[in-house]
């Protein structure tokens, strides 16, 4: 658990400096003074975790980019709880067997995630949502 906070908290941290340097961008004229600071920014960050981190977050990270280019796929998060989360449209069926094709992704890419839950897109706030992502469609236990 502590270790998914860190990670989570690392996470966060990566994030908000680069939404401040984009926001230094814009008042940057030069587009190669602003990616040099983005680099340095990472880098200095990277410097700061444990090779187990990084190497846990760019799996990860690396597979769920692969899930987003998916073209049902709407919205995709892991959890910390590494339970990927994908929303898609509902067209009527179960989303089983989509969520085990999701897990050989996973798999590709060596992920730690451990469970796919397919949920409905923009159910959130339905009354009949199986937890605080949405109505679920279809889910596959990972098991590689």
């Amino acid at each position: 658990m502590k270790k998914g906070c860190l990670i989570i908290f690392v996470i966060m941290a990566l994030i908000t400096g680069i939404l401040y340097l984009k926001k230094v961008s814009k008042d940057t004229q030069n587009e190669a003074e602003y990616q040099e600071m983005l680099k340095d920014y990472v880098k200095y960050e990277s410097s700061n975790m444990s090779s187990d981190t990084i190497k846990y977050i760019n799996v990860n990270n690396n597979a769920l980019s692969e899930i987003k280019e998916e073209e049902k796929v709407k919205e995709a998060l892991i959890t910390e709880s590494n339970i990927l989360y994908v929303s898609v449209y509902d067209d009527g069926t179960r989303r089983d067997g989509y969520a085990s094709y999701l897990c050989q992704i996973l798999k590709e890419h060596k992920s730690l995630v451990r469970k796919v839950k397919v949920v409905k897109f923009g159910s959130h706030n339905d009354s009949k949502r199986d937890n605080a992502y949405g109505v679920l469609l279809g889910e596959s236990d990972c098991n590689f």
